[in-house]
C-alpha cells in the first residue's frame, strides 16, 4: 500500500471546506453574487479530485476482486444509504410538523427529480458516493486489462453525449464516464510518479500547473458533475481539469512531507465532512424559518452556520472516527 500522501489530505481538506461554504451560500441565496461566481471558476475541480485520488490509490492487480468490491461498497454505498435516510427523515419531519413556515419547500418537492438526479431531499450532495463507487469499479476493471485503460480517454465524450440527449440515466449517473476517466488518470499519474526522477517529476508537475492556468484563462470550460452539465468549451473543461489535478498533486507532493494542521485533518476525515454538513445547515435554516427569520442575504448567518458546521464535524470526526487509512 502506498504511503500516505499529505498533498491529498491538504487538497481534500480545502475542497471539503469549500463544499461547506457552497452549501451555506445556497441556503443564504448568495450563489449569484459576483464573489460566488468567481469562486466557482475552479471549484468544478473539487469533486474530480476524489475520483483522481481513488485512482491514485488503485488497489494492486493481485487483490481478489470480490473482497475489493465489498470493501468499496462498505465505504461508499453504506454511508450513502444511511445518511440519505437520515437527511430525508430530518427534512420531512420538519415539513410535516411545520407546514406553514416551510410551505415553499413542500410545494417544490418532485420525487421524479430526486430519482433522476440521485440528489435526495435532506442530503442531496451524497450523489457523489454511488457515482464514485461505479467509477472505481469500472476504472479498476480497465486498469486490470492493462492496455484497455487507454480507452478511458474517450469516456468523457460519452458523458457529454448523454448530456446532449437530456441525461437519461437514473440517479444522475451520466457523470460516471468522466469519473472513470479521472480514476484512470489518477492511476496513470501514480505510475508516472514511481518511474520518473523526483526532479523531473517536479519540473513536469510545475509545467502542468502553468499550462492549466494559461489554458483555463484562454479557453475556459466548466463541468458540473452533479448534473453532468457542460459549460463553455467541453474539451477544455476536461483538459484543464486533467492538467490541474496532475500538476497540483505532483508539485505539492514534492514539497509537502508532513501533515498540514486543520486542513489535513479535514482531508483525512472527508467522509464525515461530506455526509454531515447538509443536514446540519438545513436544520439551522429551518429553525430560523420556523422562527419567522430567514438566512437570505445575512452575513451573520453565513459566518455562524459555516463555523458551527465545521466545528461540529471536526468534533464528531475526532471523537467517533477510527484511525484513517490512506
Amino acid at each position: 500500500m502506498k504511503a500516505r500522501n499529505h498533498t491529498f489530505d491538504l487538497l481534500c481538506g480545502i475542497c471539503m471546506l469549500g463544499f461547506i461554504v457552497a452549501i451555506v451560500t445556497d441556503h443564504c441565496k448568495m450563489h449569484d453574487a459576483a464573489w460566488a461566481t468567481e469562486m466557482r471558476w475552479w471549484t468544478y475541480l473539487a469533486v474530480g479530485l476524489f475520483y483522481f485520488k481513488a485512482g491514485y490509490y488503485c488497489p494492486p492487480a493481485d487483490e481478489p476482486l470480490m473482497p475489493l468490491l465489498l470493501r468499496k461498497a462498505r465505504r461508499l454505498l453504506v454511508p450513502y444509504v444511511v445518511w440519505s435516510m437520515v437527511g430525508m427523515v430530518l427534512y420531512f419531519a420538519f415539513l410535516h410538523f411545520f407546514p406553514e413556515a416551510l410551505h415553499d419547500y413542500r410545494e417544490s418537492i418532485s420525487w421524479r427529480q430526486a430519482w433522476e438526479t440521485g440528489q435526495w431531499y435532506g442530503n442531496p450532495v451524497l450523489w457523489v458516493l454511488p457515482s464514485l463507487f461505479l467509477s472505481s469499479v469500472i476504472g479498476t476493471g480497465l486498469v486490470r486489462l492493462h492496455g484497455a485503460s487507454i480507452a478511458a480517454v474517450l469516456l468523457p465524450a460519452v458523458s457529454w453525449w448523454l448530456a446532449s440527449v437530456g441525461n437519461p440515466l437514473w440517479l444522475g449517473l451520466g457523470n460516471v464516464f468522466v469519473g472513470t476517466f479521472l480514476y484512470v488518470l489518477g492511476h496513470w499519474w501514480a505510475w508516472a510518479e514511481r518511474r520518473l526522477e523526483p526532479t523531473i517529476f517536479m519540473l513536469l508537475s510545475t509545467a502542468l500547473v502553468f499550462a492549466a492556468l494559461t489554458s483555463n484563462w484562454l479557453l475556459h470550460g466548466e463541468y458540473t458533475m452533479a448534473e453532468n452539465l457542460w459549460t463553455g468549451c467541453a474539451p477544455a473543461s476536461i483538459a484543464n481539469a486533467s492538467l490541474a489535478l496532475c500538476g497540483l498533486t505532483g508539485m505539492l507532493h514534492s514539497v509537502i512531507t508532513r501533515p498540514i494542521p486543520m486542513l489535513g485533518f479535514v482531508g483525512r476525515h472527508s467522509m464525515t465532512f461530506l455526509v454531515l454538513p447538509y443536514p446540519m445547515i438545513t436544520y439551522y435554516n429551518f429553525v430560523h424559518l420556523i422562527g419567522k427569520r430567514t438566512m437570505t442575504g445575512h452575513w451573520n448567518d453565513f459566518i455562524a452556520a459555516s463555523l458551527l458546521t465545521i466545528c461540529l464535524c471536526s468534533w464528531l470526526a475526532k471523537t467517533t472516527s477510527a484511525k484513517p487509512k490512506p
